[in-house]
């Protein structure tokens, strides 16, 4: 744990593109 708020925001980050691509995903299936 050198830098926690690093893979924080790194995780955060690719959380928050993986919920929106799932959100698109989901939309043009229904």
């Amino acid at each position: 744990m050198a830098e926690p708020d690093m893979v924080d925001v790194v995780f955060g980050d690719f959380f928050w593109k993986f919920i929106v691509f799932e959100g698109i995903l989901f939309n043009h299936s229904v």
